[in-house]
């Protein structure tokens, strides 16, 4: 079988990241298949995608791959140079085919002086963007002097187109599960508003049955009430005309004493 040539290879490169991404492979996982594909297309001893952190300025290093060891770990921050900024805004690769060259400049970024001091010599970055903005940046980076064209900079920019999709694609997903948890916590509250609502509609219930009971109870006993209350009542009538007999009797007796004073005098 004879043996590829580079647009096969790219092709074939380019239809495995799209099957990774369709398979919904982990990130590191795609950088490691990218990193393994372009070992047969172009000069790369590192590769690695770097995301702009929420200030729009700062460059953070994500999943990487690479053959030398460099201080270039997953999480190194650094300011994104404003030159490279601008350049990444308007869809533009970034090409150092000479980095001590670089790396002689007053202005040169801290971290391609750790490449350049980790043996590499040559490195491209391309600007991964989902809906024109800028979102992070695909770097590879080689040992060799003058590495990189504008051949490679074209395969490493649809590349990152690929990465742009995983990269919207991620970020609906993950709306998706907030999303999802809203519906799950609302789902929660809702049900447990239920409960509560029907724990008091039982608790009402109950009252207003034991209310209407003791009403009950109440109508039964006022007959025995007014029952066991009515020789009382009679007494107490008895003793009340009693009083008044004695009130009147005593009353004639002091106008009759009254009189009779009178008729001796």
């Amino acid at each position: 079988m004879p043996p590829l040539d580079k647009s096969e290879l790219q092709l074939r490169l380019l239809s495995e990241a799209a099957a990774s991404i369709n398979q919904g492979a982990r990130f590191r996982e795609l950088v490691r298949t990218l990193y393994a594909g372009l070992q047969t297309l172009l000069p790369c001893h590192r590769l690695a995608v770097a995301f702009i952190a929420g200030d729009g300025h700062t460059l953070i290093t994500g999943p990487l791959e690479a053959a030398v060891s460099s201080p270039l770990k997953t999480g190194y921050r650094e300011p994104l140079e404003l030159t490279r900024k601008l350049a990444y805004e308007r869809g533009e690769a970034c090409t150092i085919n000479d980095l001590q060259e670089y790396c002689d400049r007053l202005t040169r970024a801290p971290s391609t002086l750790l490449l350049f001091k980790a043996g590499l010599r040559s490195c491209l970055g391309v600007p991964v963007r989902v809906k024109d903005r800028l979102i992070g940046v695909l770097e590879i980076a080689s040992r060799q002097r003058g590495a990189y064209t504008s051949g490679h900079a074209l395969l490493l920019q649809t590349l990152a187109s690929q990465l742009s999709i995983y990269f919207e694609r991620a970020r609906l997903i993950s709306r998706l599960r907030v999303q999802d948890r809203g519906l799950r916590y609302a789902n929660a509250l809702n049900v447990s508003y239920q409960l509560r609502l029907d724990e008091v509609t039982r608790q009402r219930d109950r009252l207003q049955e034991e209310r209407r009971a003791t009403e009950a109870d109440l109508v039964k006993l006022v007959p025995a009430l007014e029952e066991a209350l009515k020789p009382e009542a009679r007494k107490k009538r008895r003793t009340t005309s009693a009083r008044r007999k004695v009130q009147v009797l005593s009353a004639k007796r002091k106008n009759g004493l009254q009189r009779n004073a009178i008729g001796r005098s």
